[in-house]
């Protein structure tokens, strides 16, 4: 942290002569002896130029578009990287990690194989046997009751079912396994408020380069008047839970069966991009190398950097708010771009 005393010049001269150089330097240290990451972020990077080189006309300024994205992610990154370089993240004791993670692992696959219904020729829950009832229950019967008990619109019913199925199936469930059966401490699942207000700062930081983003591709910048009710959503839907689930749980474990910390992040970010697949596919259609571009840009990124403010924190509140954020800004930014 810069000393109170220092005037406001000296302070601004720490930050750009020393502070940010100790970042870069950093960075590119960490990616010398982090091959995966070094290969994960070429990947990502590209499949995120690509996904929106056509996505505007002329292509040039998608590619631009592109780059500029990573780059602000990276921004954070430096951030976090400030806020936090003289913080020690208390370490998390985690027994027979092979075991758990397995277990994870095949919930996660589950839940995976739960998010194709619907989708015509890749619907696997009917070789799952009692999985459809589970799934009816989610999509049609309680938004239906939602609807009929509180006079709710279809989409308002819809939208409360599906977060409360994300909270149940990727909170409570594990949340109940790993305390009472693997005795975990709620510390220990990153069940904390430390570092809000990173994840506060982070917010305003991101909200200024989308908007600035959007005055000069666009010519305009505005939040509609629903933004910060999409926001409470978007805490509830994605937020807490693929937090809670991917980061204070898959990434520690992934973490201790790996040489290197960031090799835990990166495999943990591989892991939620291809959860990514299935709405990819409802949503674009059968399209390979779109829907793997889709999965490997941004959402991609997006949990590297996510997985990097918990290994510095070992909070999920920055990564939740900020989560949440990024969803719900970057749809309000895509629908200005794209119509």
């Amino acid at each position: 942290m810069l000393p109170s005393k220092m005037s406001l010049s000296e302070r601004i001269g720490v930050l750009l002569f020393e502070l940010i150089p100790l970042a870069i330097k950093k960075f590119f240290l960490t990616l010398k002896h982090t091959p995966l990451l070094f290969a994960f972020l070429i990947v990502s990077f590209s499949s995120t130029v690509y996904l929106f080189y056509g996505q505007f006309e002329p292509a040039g300024i998608g590619i631009l578009v592109g780059v500029l994205a990573c780059l602000v992610l990276a921004l954070l990154a430096g951030i976090i990287f400030l806020f936090t370089k003289n913080y020690e993240a208390p370490e998390i004791d985690i027994k027979k990690p092979k075991f758990k993670l397995t277990v994870l692992i095949i919930y996660f696959l589950f839940l995976a194989i739960a998010s194709t219904h619907g989708i015509n020729g890749l619907d696997l829950l009917q070789y799952i046997p009692g999985s459809e009832a589970l799934t009816r229950f989610f999509s049609t019967q309680l938004p239906q009751f939602l609807q009929h008990s509180f006079q709710m619109s279809g989409e308002t019913a819809e939208g409360i079912s599906g977060a409360v199925s994300q909270l149940i199936l990727l909170v409570l469930i594990p949340l109940t396994v790993f305390k009472m059966i693997f005795k975990y401490r709620y510390r220990d699942m990153g069940i904390s408020i430390r570092f809000w207000w990173l994840g506060v700062t982070l917010m305003l930081i991101y909200t200024c380069t989308e908007l600035t983003g959007s005055l000069i591709f666009f010519g305009s910048a505005y939040l509609n008047r629903a933004f910060l009710l999409d926001f409470a959503f978007m805490f509830a839907y994605a937020g807490i839970t693929e937090e809670f689930f991917f980061r204070g749980l898959m990434q520690p474990h992934f973490e201790k069966l790996s040489k290197n910390k960031l090799n835990g992040v990166v495999l943990t970010s591989i892991v939620f991009a291809l959860a990514h697949v299935p709405i990819r596919i409802h949503m674009i259609g059968f399209e390979p190398l779109l829907v793997l571009t889709s999965c490997l840009g941004i959402p991609a990124i997006g949990a590297l950097f996510a997985g990097y403010l918990y290994l510095k924190t070992r909070s999920l509140a920055p990564g939740a708010l900020i989560h949440a954020w990024f969803d719900v800004s970057l749809f309000a930014f895509l629908s200005m771009g794209l119509g």
